[in-house]
Formats: structure tokens, C-alpha cells, sequence
């Protein structure tokens, strides 16, 4: 009877105290069995040993327990970005993340906050210094050449990030209008095309360290530009400062390294708010616009040699300072308007809902 007894606690035990590291339960209930021949002639003792036993096991239990953080708890919901709009969002090749920086917040304060997406799930990144705090007149592109995302601000800063840090570097110029920028692989800089406030127009490449002037033969002068790489050349789109033919229509441009040449597609985007970016899975330039006389947002692709409009079964919504990226990793372009969208080739799909 007695051995039954102890092979019980011993069960008793090893089912509701758990499994401490190997060999512990063992040395602990050794001195139980142990006990057995004494126990036989000193019923009151053995059960005084029994209890001890008992106590000593279900001490050990608890502090292993607190020793390992008790029972695993469920993780919690993944952080999400603050609502915002006008914030800075590029793609950061070499560590395969998007990256967003800034732009303001629900109450029209301005943010200084970086965030990195891995394609299912935002982190909060703190770097030990940031830029100041950012409520719009920004882009982001990727230095390939330098393995760095580049962050130009309005006010001439510039910014580049490494996945841990952000970096001062030489001052740009001043814009005071929209700005466009893209890598051109062709010659390896990153470059920025922006609109002084003088009204003129400037083209400036960035070699990882400085920002260098450019002096094309032709130079497009364009308001509310997008630019991003197109299977072997750069494509900015814009809208002239002046009428054409009585009218204000968008023109599409190619940068061959050298000087811009004006294309000329069969169908020309409408005039709006741009963001755009190089869907490289189907070798097409994706434009996500918002017309100035409707506000409600459209899908335009460039196929290499005019402009296609698509009718996706689903669409962001046509809210401002909208920016894109392609997330190489994933094989489709993604857009940040306050949500995170996602573009295959034929359909957007919302793949995460910011906070409100």
C-alpha cells in the first residue's frame, strides 16, 4: 500500500507541478522512496515525511516557475503606426523592409517616428538620433549603390538610414514644391527633381555623401511630378507650369542618364496627386492617382509606351500624400495612405488597417 501511495505523489507530482530540468524531481522524491523502510515501523513519522516531501516539492515547483516567467502568456497585437498622412515611405533593398518616417498625425502635429515593415507586420525602430519631426514635403528612395534609404526633406535636409540609424548628410537645395525622386541605375545615384521658389525647376543626383547640381540640355518643368525607375531609364510625369493647346495636360518624360526626352503616349494620365512606383514582377510603372475634379482615386499603368487605366475590383481610397514602394520580397508594389495597400498586378488588397 504504502509503495502505491508513493508512486502516486510521484505521478501527482510530475502531472499538475510540471517538469522541472531534468533530474530534479528524481532527487527531490528520492528521499520519499527512501523513507519507506523507516516509515513501515513509524507510521507517524512516514506521513510527517510524506507532508515535508509534499511541501518541499510544490516550493521547488514555484520557483522554477517564477525562475522561467510562469505559464507562457499570448502575445499581444503587433504595434501599428499612429494615423497620419504626408508621411515619407521607401523601400529599403538590402534589409528587405519598407520604410516609413513621419508626416502628420490626427491632430496635425508633425511626426518624428520611424517605422519598418517586413511584409506582415510593422516595428517601431528608435534609432538614437532622427530627423525632426516631418508633416509632409519628403521623399524616400533607395541608394542600391551605397545600401542606404535616402530621405530628402523640403527644407534641403537630408537623411539617409542604415536599419538602425539615421545619418545627417550635405544639405540639398531648398524646394518649395512637390518633389520627385528615384534611383537611376544607370549611372548609380539617387535622383531629385524639384521646383524652387523662384518658380524654376532644378534636377540634382545624390553620389552617397553630396547632393551635385545637373545641367541637362532639356530640363521638363513640371508641378506635382512623380518620378520612379522604368526597365532601363526614369519616367517622370507631371503637369506643365503652363497651358498646352489652351489646356493643362500631363506630360511624360524619360531620363536616359543624360538629358529628359518627352514621350508621347496614345492616353495621358489625368491631372491630380501622384504617387508611383516600378512594378518590376511585370516590368510597368504603377501611378496612383487622385484627379483634381473628381477626388476619387484611379489606377494607372504604364506599359512602356502609353498609359493604361485599370478597373481593379477594389481601391484605396483617394486620400492625399498617398506614397508607394515596391516590396521586392513580396513581388508587388505597396501603398501608405494612413493603411497599408497592396497592388499584384490586378487588384489592391488591404493588408493592414492603420489605428483611427
Amino acid at each position: 500500500m504504502e509503495d502505491d501511495m508513493r508512486d502516486e505523489l510521484f505521478r501527482y507530482f510530475e502531472r499538475d507541478i510540471g517538469r522541472p530540468p531534468s533530474g530534479a524531481p528524481e532527487r527531490v522524491l528520492a528521499g520519499l522512496r527512501g523513507a519507506a523502510p523507516r516509515g513501515q515501523s513509524h507510521p507517524l513519522q512516514w506521513a510527517a515525511a510524506c507532508a515535508a516531501a509534499v511541501l518541499m516539492v510544490l516550493l521547488v515547483g514555484t520557483l522554477l516557475l517564477s525562475r522561467v516567467g510562469g505559464r507562457p502568456q499570448p502575445a499581444g497585437p503587433a504595434p501599428v503606426p499612429g494615423a497620419r498622412s504626408g508621411a515619407a515611405v521607401g523601400y529599403d533593398l538590402d534589409r528587405g523592409v519598407l520604410v516609413m518616417f513621419g508626416g502628420t498625425g490626427a491632430h496635425g502635429a508633425p511626426l518624428d517616428d520611424t517605422w519598418t515593415w517586413d511584409g506582415h507586420q510593422w516595428a517601431r525602430q528608435r534609432p538614437a538620433v532622427s530627423p525632426p519631426p516631418l508633416s509632409g514635403g519628403a521623399a524616400m528612395a533607395f541608394d542600391d549603390d551605397h545600401g542606404t534609404v535616402v530621405l530628402y526633406i523640403a527644407s534641403g535636409e537630408t537623411w539617409t538610414w542604415n536599419g538602425r540609424n539615421w545619418t545627417r548628410g550635405a544639405a540639398g537645395p531648398a524646394s518649395a514644391g512637390p518633389i520627385a525622386m528615384a534611383y537611376d541605375a544607370n549611372t548609380r545615384v539617387v535622383l531629385l527633381y524639384a521646383m524652387l521658389s523662384d518658380g524654376s525647376h532644378q534636377l540634382w543626383s545624390w553620389d552617397g555623401a553630396t547632393w551635385s547640381l545637373l545641367h541637362p540640355p532639356v530640363l521638363p518643368a513640371l508641378s506635382g511630378a512623380v518620378m520612379a525607375w522604368d526597365s532601363g531609364q526614369v519616367l517622370l510625369v507631371g503637369v506643365p507650369a503652363g497651358p498646352e493647346g489652351g489646356q493643362f495636360v500631363t506630360e511624360t518624360w524619360a531620363w536616359d542618364g543624360r538629358t529628359w526626352s518627352r514621350l508621347a503616349p496614345a492616353v495621358r494620365l489625368p491631372i491630380g496627386t501622384y504617387a508611383g512606383a516600378y512594378e518590376q514582377a511585370h516590368g510597368t510603372v504603377v501611378v496612383f492617382v487622385v484627379p483634381s475634379d473628381t477626388q476619387i482615386a484611379e489606377t494607372w499603368v504604364w506599359d512602356g509606351a502609353t498609359w493604361r487605366k485599370e478597373h481593379p475590383a477594389h481601391q484605396p481610397p483617394g486620400r492625399p500624400d498617398a506614397a508607394m514602394a515596391y516590396d521586392r520580397n513580396a513581388n508587388r508594389v505597396v501603398l501608405y495612405d494612413g493603411d497599408l495597400w497592396a497592388w499584384d498586378g490586378a487588384d489592391w488588397a488591404l493588408v493592414e488597417e492603420g489605428t483611427k
